[in-house]
């Protein structure tokens, strides 16, 4: 399932063994998508366990864009 902002960008369902990338799709929100086809949104369904490649970073524009872990 996509969140609503994402409503007006081609998408697909997550298969097993993706590996995505967060993804600005200028809606107002991030979502993920594949490398291989960074203009389409994968959507994850409710339930799903995603394991990460590395520590998640955040990024914070409240403080200047300041990132934390």
């Amino acid at each position: 399932m996509c969140d609503f902002s994402l409503h007006h960008v081609k998408s697909r369902p997550a298969k097993v063994g993706d590996k995505l990338t967060t993804r600005n799709f200028n809606t107002g929100t991030r979502g993920f998508a594949a490398p291989e086809d960074s203009t389409t949104a994968v959507c994850i369904l409710p339930g799903t366990e995603l394991a990460f490649s590395a520590e998640v970073i955040y990024a914070s524009r409240v403080y200047g864009w300041k990132t934390r872990t």
